[in-house]
């Protein structure tokens, strides 16, 4: 295989936090002919506007990927979906049909990936060179970041276009391939379901190489209108809200130490002093959320939790050591975006369930840089309207940090938590709930992630994340549609680490966690008192909901359990035609329809479960909740609150 180095791509920039901001490197224009607008060479942007004159029609949806240093300079992505009958490589079955152009200033060669993480690592990449232009590279990206050659050629060149400082490709692939070097292009129509992240870069060498500042970054909707994360977002936002208010930092100044944990909190009179609404409605449902990040200070917010308390703290002096501050309503970390609630899910704000929220900032300044001011936060959208369902959040594996100081290992790593069926028998009663996001969160050391659910002994589901990147997304998306869990399921959170002998669990960046949030509906507590989650240390208070937790030494990277990057049987390379429904136009708001994927019973499809693998049976024991324990908790309730990366 032939391999070219790349070196890793930049973080993303801050999203801003005014409504309608956008996606990191991505630039948004009215028209394609306005996408090179600003270059200095009008001889490759005529060259480029010529093409768009004779053959933009033939696509869809476009967007502009900027160069992170220069929004005049980037590619051009063109794109549509469509359903090929019959189809033209088996003749017998329909499949599913990406169109793809890309148009970079350059000479040499131009690469545009799909990436798992944002980042080069465990990049599905299609390169196109100059010097070889009846042909298209399918390439791939691992852990090295150099970029190899694909076992299987899934590209169809079309036709190429070339100026003396300026490339075109047209090509063509089926969205799933059934290449394991290949990534599959997911129907992510509906916001429930995570955008895609997309990255780019170009050169005027005769092959791929060092791309210097020629490298671009962004997500991306490939199906409807080109949605893009954050129009889609505000589009949505737009036709269900009547406003919104802000819980954040108001310049606060981060502290010139390795890590910092920085709490702010806000009161019902405050929160409501900012809806704009007349009188004191007892109860709004948040339909919406959006993260805000200080441009200025980006680089230091690591991550952000935000809880809630039906504590209404009518006074305006909230305690951010309030004990009742346990209750979850969101999480963000680099690389996730606004999040829009079904239209029949909501988040309630009003007595008895959340009045008053409290914020809680992981700063991280390594370089002890002094002066740093930070306004960033998150803002709630909210509607007078109630919706049939309340949101809740889920959190798997070792949310409270249970492990704290316990040794990750030297080398490569895996931790598992297993979380009994017992628990989901007790929260859920006789009921299933619908999961609609679900992210896997590490540290630096954290190298995969994994979450299977179990039932009756068998895999129904398993999430996972390949190349897990902390310094892309320190909490990622799985790009995946809703699933529900049952009574009775279990779960199993797995961690990969490539530690030294000093990565120890903890807090601290520098440290490790391993944490599931499911963001799901409708909300559970257990005995109606307390939240249902899966925890190292949560025994004392719910014996059914505590983690079992187990590790496990690995002697080679195979037992990371990758699957993307593998080298395909031979009989892969042909294209995989499995149908896809293929949505007719972007929805701005997200389906308000009860028909969620169910994925009971067990189907002849899933994998049995090994029963040394650590999956714990199910005890009646564990169905006895502690009341002894439960009043010990209430004293100090402040450790329900800790949930800290």
């Amino acid at each position: 295989m032939i391999q070219s180095s790349w070196t890793l791509l930049a973080l993303y920039s801050a999203w801003w936090s005014s409504l309608g901001s956008l996606v990191s490197g991505q630039t948004l224009f009215n028209q394609p002919t306005e996408y090179f607008s600003n270059s200095t060479d009008p001889v490759s942007t005529q060259f480029y506007l010529d093409w768009v004159d004779t053959t933009l029609e033939r696509y869809d949806a476009s967007l502009f990927l900027s160069a992170a240093n220069n929004a005049s300079n980037g590619v051009a992505v063109h794109w549509s979906v469509r359903a090929d009958t019959p189809d033209t490589i088996t003749d017998n079955a329909t499949s599913t049909t990406l169109r793809l152009a890309v148009a970079a200033p350059a000479s040499g060669w131009v690469a545009f990936g799909l990436s798992e993480n944002g980042g080069m690592s465990g990049s599905d990449v299609v390169v196109f060179e100059a010097a070889q232009p009846d042909r298209l590279r399918d390439m791939h990206i691992l852990d090295t970041r150099a970029v190899m050659d694909d076992v299987c050629n899934d590209w169809t060149l079309i036709e190429a276009h070339l100026a003396e400082n300026f490339v075109i490709f047209e090509a063509t692939r089926v969205l799933d391939t059934g290449d394991p070097q290949d990534r599959i292009i997911f129907p992510d129509a509906d916001t429930l379901i995570a955008s895609h992240r997309i990255i780019a870069a170009w050169g005027n060498d005769e092959s791929v190489s060092y791309h210097k500042e020629n490298k671009a970054r962004g997500a991306i909707r490939w199906f409807g209108e080109g949605a893009v994360e954050a129009l889609t977002f505000e589009q949505t936002m737009r036709a269900v809200s009547i406003g919104s208010f802000e819980v954040r930092a108001v310049d606060h100044p981060v502290k010139t130490i390795d890590t910092e944990y920085a709490e702010f909190c806000l009161g019902r009179g405050q929160i409501l002093a900012q809806t704009g609404l007349d009188g004191s409605p007892d109860s709004l449902t948040i339909v919406g959320m959006e993260p805000i990040i200080d441009p200025s200070t980006s680089q230091f917010v690591h991550h952000f939790t935000v809880y809630t308390s039906p504590n209404a703290n009518e006074d305006g002096v909230v305690p951010c050591d309030d004990r009742e501050y346990f209750e979850l309503i969101y999480v963000w970390a680099p690389g996730e975006y606004g999040f829009a609630l079904p239209l029949n899910v909501g988040a309630t704000y009003g007595p008895n369930v959340a009045q008053s929220f409290r914020l809680q900032i992981h700063y991280d300044n390594p370089s002890l840089i002094a002066d740093a001011v930070d306004n960033s936060g998150v803002r709630f959208y909210f509607s007078k309207q109630p919706r049939k369902h309340a949101m809740g959040v889920l959190q798997l594996g070792d949310p409270f940090v249970g492990l704290e100081g316990q040794t990750v290992g030297a080398g490569w790593n895996k931790h598992d938590f297993t979380c009994s069926g017992s628990c989901a028998t007790m929260a859920l009663g006789e009921e299933p709930v619908t999961v609609i996001r679900e992210f896997l969160h590490m540290h630096q050391a954290g190298v995969r992630a994994s979450n299977k659910q179990i039932r009756d002994g068998r895999i129904v589901r398993s999430s996972a994340i390949d190349y897990f990147s902390f310094a892309q997304q320190g909490n990622q998306a799985v790009l995946q549609d809703p699933f529900q869990i049952f009574p009775g399921d279990e779960f199993k959170t797995s961690c990969f680490y490539k530690g030294n002998t000093d990565t120890v669990f903890g807090i601290s960046s520098q440290e490790e966690m391993c944490i599931a949030f499911l963001f799901y509906f409708p909300r559970k507590r257990i005995s109606g008192l307390l939240p249902w989650l899966c925890a190292v240390g949560y025994d004392h208070f719910v014996p059914a909901c505590e983690s079992q937790w187990s590790s496990l030494v690995l002697s080679t990277t195979i037992e990371l359990e990758r699957i993307f990057g593998t080298v395909p049987e031979e009989s892969q390379c042909l294209l995989k035609t499995t149908p896809v429904e293929i949505p007719t136009k972007a929805p701005v708001a997200v389906s308000n329809s009860n028909s969620i994927p169910n994925n009971k019973p067990a189907n002849s499809s899933e994998s049995t479960l090994d029963p040394t693998s650590g999956a714990v049976e199910r005890e009646s024991s564990g169905l006895i909740l502690d009341f002894d324990a439960i009043c010990r908790l209430l004293l100090p309730m402040t450790l329900l609150t800790l949930l800290i990366f």
